[in-house]
């Protein structure tokens, strides 16, 4: 529902977990492994005391270069650190380190940092909003308002803390190997992306068709033992009566039923607006793509919009 009473100025403090923050830096400076869980998703900027932000950023610079990050290495560069002094001078390390117990739970911590840090930006992107939808300024249009903070909020989104994290390997010694799951054993894996090819009318749809009709009754599929699971079948070319058609000789190849083939679904879609991407104005796209290359303050913005637009490629 519409609102104008929306109030423009709020007490409430931001969002922020200190608990958590200092629990981080405590684990890190008890065990520099810790640093080396987190720091492929967590950045110093996004702790919400400055303080703190600052110690990872020292911690983060000795252990990147080999060095022992501790209360003791760091004691000096924070001797003179007005802030800290304010909590306890260097003394304040000393706590931290004191007061971990562990750092298995390193992650989780850094996830709770994160989370509160992009609540934040959250804030900050639609005050900046509200304030120019109040303003109303000439050639400021809501479209323009709208467009800007999605924009926005998709950069925040990108920052969550499933972003790209490096694994280390030898965290997997002494693990058992799972086993591969397969929709058709040696051939169809389940959850990737498979591909069959062929020319134009080898049967490529009606194999397709008919891999979901074996999973969904459970028997064999050409031949080969397939999982019996739930399907949905997205298909661009072809209207509901002539899936119909198809699924029929189906059927009576089968020995099977329409009644029986309720772990199928279909989405039938000829006619409908199927493209996925498309580039409108390629001079526009060149430009976007260009500072992504050549680097520069609006790189990371410039490349989050190349990502959108790229999304949008044509279908030729």
């Amino acid at each position: 529902m519409p609102r104008d009473d929306i109030p423009r100025d709020s007490t409430s403090p931001l969002p922020a977990n200190t608990e958590a923050e200092q629990a981080l830096l405590g684990a890190m400076l008890v065990n520099n492994a810790a640093y080396r869980r987190v720091s492929g998703v967590l950045a110093a900027e996004e702790f919400a005391n400055p303080v703190h932000s600052r110690i990872y950023a020292a911690i983060a610079e000795l252990v990147d270069q080999g060095k022992i990050a501790n209360p003791v290495t760091l004691k000096n560069r924070f001797d003179q650190d007005g802030a800290l002094s304010e909590i306890g001078g260097a003394q304040y390390l000393s706590r931290l380190a004191e007061s971990a117990v562990t750092i298995i739970n390193a992650p989780h911590y850094a996830e709770i940092i994160l989370d509160n840090a992009r609540k934040r930006l959250i804030i900050a992107s639609n005050q900046a909003a509200v304030e120019r939808a109040f303003a109303g300024g000439a050639g400021d249009s809501a479209d323009d308002i709208i467009a800007d903070l999605r924009d926005e909020l998709a950069v925040i989104a990108d920052r969550s803390f499933n972003r790209l994290n490096p694994f280390n390997p030898t965290e997997l010694d002494g693990v058992p190997i799972p086993d591969r799951p397969w929709l058709v054993p040696g051939w169809i894996p389940i959850a990737r992306v498979t591909g069959l090819y062929g020319a134009g009318g080898e049967g490529k749809t009606l194999l397709a068709q008919m891999l979901a009709t074996s999973c969904a009754i459970g028997v064999e599929w050409i031949g080969l033992p397939v999982q019996k699971c739930h399907s949905l079948l997205c298909y661009c070319e072809d209207d509901r009566d002539e899936m119909q058609r198809r699924q029929d000789d189906i059927n009576r190849a089968y020995g099977c039923g329409f009644y029986q083939l309720g772990a199928m679904r279909w989405l039938p879609r000829l006619g409908s607006d199927n493209a996925l991407m498309d580039f409108p104005d390629p001079a526009a796209t060149h430009a976007t793509i260009q500072p992504v290359i050549e680097g520069g303050p609006r790189a990371s913005r410039e490349a989050h919009h190349c990502r959108h637009a790229c999304r949008r490629l044509p279908r030729k």
